[in-house]
Order: structure tokens, then sequence, then C-alpha cells
């Protein structure tokens, strides 16, 4: 038998960003990035906020900051926390929670959607030999249209696997995987 050991992927220190971008079409791109480096684990948190105007296809000028009804803008914004930390040396915990909005714009309609998504996991060294990881996720994605369309679909996970571990790089893996998908659409009123 060997000795397992749970190594959680953190950051080497705690770091601090901001990034802007800007160019044509009036696109701007906001970034902000933190991480925070802790004794046994991290804590990030991202944000994203994009929003362009746009380029007609069909326009002979484009490029040029005209007025064209048929350019098609686009914008977002997403916000991801995350979190690992290793309550002893046999357990570790990670969690992550994002969420996004936006619009896309194109000839006389829009859609509008946000996404939602969080997961919770866990590994844990039972025995010298036997590790768990267990994660539950779950995603939902809601989009409305100007002319009256709605979607609505929702995905959920559920993962159970043990792995044992004869040496170092001889292994078994097995496991038990649930997931749920449903979804609801409206189309043409």
């Amino acid at each position: 038998a060997g000795v397992i050991n749970i190594i959680m992927k953190r950051p080497k220190k705690s770091k601090f960003s901001i990034d802007i971008e800007g160019g044509k079409y009036k696109t701007f791109k906001e970034k902000i990035y933190s991480t925070l480096k802790l004794q046994s684990g991290y804590f990030t948190f991202s944000g994203e906020n994009f929003k362009t105007n746009g380029f007609s296809a069909t326009n002979k000028k484009v490029g040029q900051y005209i007025f064209n009804p048929d350019n098609d803008p686009f914008h977002y914004t997403t916000g991801t926390v995350s979190f690992g930390y290793s309550l002893n040396e046999n357990v570790r915990l990670t969690g992550s929670l994002l969420l996004k909005g936006g619009y896309n714009e194109y000839d006389e309609g829009r859609t509008d959607y946000d996404k939602y998504f969080a997961n919770l996991g866990a590994e844990i060294l039972s025995s010298e030999n036997l590790l768990w990881e267990v994660k539950l996720a779950n995603n939902e994605e809601v989009r409305k249209e100007s002319w009256g369309g709605y979607y609505n679909g929702i995905t959920r996970y559920l993962l159970v696997s043990p792995t044992y571990f004869f040496s170092e790089k001889t292994f078994l893996k097995g496991g038990f995987a649930y997931r749920q998908g449903k979804a609801g659409a409206v189309s043409f009123p």
C-alpha cells in the first residue's frame, strides 16, 4: 500500500487585477479579478462586463462610426466566486457560483438571458487507500425573446465516485453519476 495525498490547486499568492479594454464599434470590456490565498485554501472573485454595438456585414462602410440600424449590439456581465478549503489532511471542500446576464440585439428583436451555476464538491480520504469524490451541481438558463418566446432550462448533477489505490500509479475508479435535465420553451405567441 502507498500513501495518498490530497493536493489542492490553490494560488501561490494573493492577487488583485483590473483590466480595461476598448475597440472598434464602441466595444468595451472591463474585468476585475481577486484571489485570496488562505493557509488551508483559497477564495477567488472575478467579474467581467462586455459591451459592443456590433457591426453590419451588409454595410459598405463597416468599421466607421456611422448610424446603421442593422448593427447587432451585444452585452453581458458575469460574476464568479469560488473557494477551496482543506478541513484537514483527509478532507477537501470546493465550490463555485457563477451569475451571468446579458442581451443580444438583432434586426428588430432582442434576446435577454440569465445564467446561474453553482457547484459543491468534496474529496474525502476515508482510509489509506480509499478516496471518495462527491460533486453536486445546478445550472439554470433563462432566455426571453422580444417577440414573446421564452426558454428555461435546468440541469442538476450528482457524482459519487470512490477510487481505490493499489499503489501511487495503479488504482481502480468507479462511481455513480446522475444527471437530470429539464427544459420548457414557448415559441411563437
